[in-house]
């Protein structure tokens, strides 16, 4: 049972993180990683970016933003009061490799 949950948790944090390619821009290729989600935070996408270039990234932007809550309708009904929902919060860096 502990390896379905930790599975799941996996699964869940890694939702919507990832390295792209955005554009070229003065012969540099300029690079977008996200790291959205509830489980990880900002660092996630430095650590991305390290990844990506091997510890040599310069950062041209980065972005935080609140994108509402997890729960399309109110599921106060159905699972009480004491219910929650998970806030969305997207999150990116724009980067080059040096």
């Amino acid at each position: 049972m502990k390896k379905y949950v930790l599975c799941l948790f996996v699964l869940l944090s890694g939702c919507g993180t990832g390295v792209t390619f955005s554009h070229r821009q003065n012969g540099a290729d300029i690079y977008t990683a996200q790291c959205n989600g509830a489980f990880v935070n900002i660092s996630f996408c430095y650590r991305l970016a390290s990844q990506a270039c091997n510890g040599n990234f310069e950062v041209i932007s980065s972005s935080v933003e609140n994108a509402g809550t997890s729960g399309q309708f109110d599921m106060t009904q159905l699972m009480g009061p004491s219910y929650s929902s998970t806030p969305m919060i997207n999150r990116s860096i724009m980067f080059y490799c040096k």
